[in-house]
């Protein structure tokens, strides 16, 4: 294998592990429209809607990015974007949805 295959195969791998994260960002997003609206104000948080954008717009990203990596393309171009997706989806759940998740 030439160092140009070994380079575009880890590019591959690469893509489809951090796009695979779109399961992180899409149960950031369903855990940010299971919270109450109320629970955002109380908690001095962002709006419900701040948050439903953000995770959802990262969540469509991320599986956008999966389905096109699974289709062979490689996007490494795309890489920051991902990673800011990754980064959304991981503020919510470690900073916000604590907060504003419903408790038994």
């Amino acid at each position: 294998m030439s160092p140009i295959q070994l380079v575009m195969l880890f590019m591959y791998w690469a893509d489809l592990v951090l796009s695979v994260a779109a399961a992180t960002c899409v149960w950031a997003f369903v855990q940010a429209a299971a919270a109450a609206p109320n629970a955002y104000k109380f908690h001095d948080k962002r709006t419900k809607g701040f948050w439903m954008g953000l995770t959802g717009g990262s969540a469509l990203f991320s599986v956008l990015m999966l389905w096109l990596v699974l289709r062979g393309g490689m996007m490494s171009s795309m890489l920051l974007f991902e990673l800011i997706a990754i980064t959304i989806a991981m503020v919510f759940l470690t900073n916000v949805h604590p907060s504003v998740r419903r408790r038994l």
